[in-house]
């Protein structure tokens, strides 16, 4: 059998099948639901609709406008979305399957195994797409530096994975009940707090929320050490309130069953302390190891045979940031929010061309792709880092053909789009689909169509705009780089700086006048003949 193998069923599978420029002929689709298929389908989502789609994949229907008023997604639209867009690729779907290994064949193409509900299968394939999520849950009994931590091993009944504590269908252990039962929870990140609320939700008391002391002076610092747990965008505001009488830095060292309740042991600021609770969930977040995820799937000879993909166009910023891990010849992509990890691999001391002529520069780090996005679309395993990152990797355009012509090349006859509707995400789209869009459907000069990108991103990504821009702030902008442009000859060049520097000390220089602030806060579209002569 050949055709394309997809290991994941969630979003970062659906977004890679539906960005390539050609169809791929998908014969099996692997693995397991994601969690959005197994939250409540009420829970409410960290973004609006339009920080969870892309350009490549459609908004669902009845999805709200863009803006700070953009209400959150819920998990159970979003899961029936997913399904929705992933049949669309075609193969058969094996249900709950787990893959165990990936190997090479003697020739070319690759050899799947998995197992499902104990069976043993394995599908052959010409190629292999990896979208399998940000990885394994970090283990409660390792640390950050990956010591081994307290050994919980007699007391695992009582212990829960925060995952599966947020199940719609999770039961208490051994049958209990919920109500009144007192838990702790472990964890400083935003799934953290999706745990406390849910645990609020079944009536449970929640005794405890702690997260380990970090590193330096503000090892013990409480709202430092739980900053991740509330990210931008209010998704998690409430829950802080209800919460912050029992949110504690402390250090878990022991754990300890006794008559049915689990004693813990902390060494916090103050010293040593203990405390009795009837369960306790832990978030610690995911990740793919040398040892854990991707990497204990894949042959020896693949790993070996490994590149990163990088921005090399800087579509995202002139920083080139890591896309995806695979093959040199593509045949084995790893794509999505594996890469918050680097899918357990290293390429971080790798050094690639930068922007300006004979420049050498780190490759930045997957997460880095964040700067250049709304506040609320940060988090670094987040859904619209993933569409980001795979757009860019794609090289995806916002266009799709609506008249076609046949041509003959060297592979054979094809069909290419002579005409194209243009449509486009302007909140998570990168500096080259924009420039892409204003330039075939507004008709603007280049030098125009890179200063109104530029100032695009720069203005999503800060903090009065959580959430992202509206529509009619977009436009205020563009009409600012028109009148700009036109007010300075339409040169945006400068002998001493790239034509990217320029730009953005001329963004620097617009952004200490106080009228772009009061131009953008009124959704105006009139730009005042001061900002653009600046």
């Amino acid at each position: 059998m050949g055709g394309t193998v997809v290991i994941g069923t969630g979003i970062s599978a659906t977004a890679y099948l539906a960005s390539l420029s050609h169809r791929l002929e998908v014969s099996k689709i692997l693995g397991q639901q994601d969690l959005w298929h197994r939250l409540s389908p009420d829970h409410a989502m960290g973004q609006p609709a339009h920080l969870l789609t892309g350009n490549v994949v459609p908004p669902p229907q009845n999805s709200n406008l863009p803006g700070e008023n953009a209400a959150f997604m819920l998990a159970g639209a979003f899961a029936r979305f997913l399904d929705g867009q992933l049949t669309n690729y075609g193969g058969v779907r094996i249900a709950d399957s787990v893959v165990d290994r990936i190997t090479r064949q003697a020739k070319n193409g690759y050899i799947v195994k998995y197992i499902v509900h104990g069976q043993r299968g394995e599908v052959t394939c010409d190629r292999v797409v990896i979208a399998t999520g940000p990885g394994p849950s970090r283990p409660l009994m390792v640390e950050d530096s990956g010591k081994l931590g307290v050994d919980v091993s007699n007391a695992s009944k009582l212990i829960v994975k925060g995952v599966d504590f947020l199940e719609e269908g999770w039961q208490y252990p051994d049958g209990g009940h919920c109500q009144g039962k007192h838990v702790a929870v472990y964890g400083g990140s935003a799934t953290a707090a999706w745990v406390v609320e849910m645990a609020y939700l079944r009536q449970m008391v929640v005794a405890s929320w702690f997260t380990r002391p970090g590193d330096g002076a503000d090892k013990w610092n409480g709202e430092k050490r739980f900053a991740q747990a509330f990210p931008p965008g209010g998704r998690n505001i409430e829950v802080g309130k209800r919460s912050s009488g029992v949110r504690r830095v402390r250090q878990l060292v022991g754990v300890t069953e006794q008559s049915g309740r689990l004693v813990l042991e902390f060494q916090d600021e103050g010293g040593r302390c203990t405390e009795a609770v009837d369960l306790l969930v832990y978030a610690l977040g995911a990740g793919h190891t040398e040892h854990a995820g991707v990497s204990a799937m894949l042959d020896e000879s693949i790993k070996k045979a490994l590149v990163p993909y990088y921005d090399r166009n800087f579509a995202i910023s002139t920083a080139p940031a890591i896309l995806a891990v695979g093959t040199s010849d593509g045949s084995l992509m790893i794509v999505g929010s594996a890469m918050s990890s680097t899918a357990g691999f290293n390429f971080g001391d790798q050094v690639v061309p930068g922007y300006k002529e004979d420049l050498m520069v780190k490759l930045a780090n997957y997460s880095s792709i964040s700067k250049s996005l709304p506040p609320a679309a940060a988090p670094p395993e987040g859904i619209a880092l993933v569409m980001a990152s795979i757009e860019a990797l794609n090289h995806t355009l916002p266009a799709t053909g609506t008249e076609f012509a046949s041509y003959r090349g060297k592979d054979g006859p094809g069909m290419h789009a002579t005409k194209a509707a243009w449509t486009i995400n302007f909140n998570t789209s990168n500096r080259t689909q924009i420039a892409a869009y204003l330039t075939a459907a507004c008709g603007l000069p280049p030098a125009t169509v890179n200063l109104a990108a530029a100032l695009i991103v720069r203005v999503r990504s800060q903090a009065n705009y959580v959430r992202g821009l509206t529509d009619k702030q977009v436009q205020a902008l563009i009409r600012l780089a028109v009148a700009s442009a036109a007010a300075t000859g339409d040169d945006l060049r400068d002998r001493q700086y790239s034509q990217d520097d320029f730009i953005n000390r001329w963004i620097d220089r617009l952004f200490s006048h106080a009228g772009t602030i009061s131009l953008l806060e009124k959704d105006a579209i009139h730009v005042p003949p001061a900002l653009a002569r600046m």
